[in-house]
Parts: structure tokens; sequence; C-alpha cells
């Protein structure tokens, strides 16, 4: 699974918009759709935040990203 979908499914399981999510890692709403888009990845700092609202934990990010930048 790549980051995106990770991401996304997790909005998903936590009925959370991007909006939201933006919101709540002080990014543009525009980053947040990024990032469920695959066209951009998450900052380190944003990274943080992420995982703790979404209960993402640091191998399942890892993973992802991993199959994000092969």
């Amino acid at each position: 699974m790549k980051l995106c979908e990770l991401i996304d499914e997790r909005l998903m399981d936590k009925d959370m918009s991007k909006p939201e999510l933006a919101w709540r890692t002080y990014v543009s709403t525009v980053a947040a759709y990024k990032w469920t888009q695959g066209k951009t990845i998450p900052s380190p700092v944003s990274t943080v935040i992420i995982c703790d609202e979404l209960d993402i934990t640091p191998e399942e990010w890892f993973a992802a990203l991993r199959e994000t930048v092969a």
C-alpha cells in the first residue's frame, strides 16, 4: 500500500475530512489533498502529527513510504 492510500484509508476509518487533516497538521487544504493524491510526501513534522492523528505506527508509515518511492 502506498503512502497516499494509507493516509486516505485512515481518513475514512476515522471519518475525518482532508480539510480537517490539514487543520490538524497546520498545512493548507491543498497540501492535504496532494498527500492523498500521491503528488507530495508530508514533511517530517507533518508526518509525526499525521501518524498521531490517524493512529499510524512507524512501521506502517515506513512500509507505505517504501512502496511510494519504489
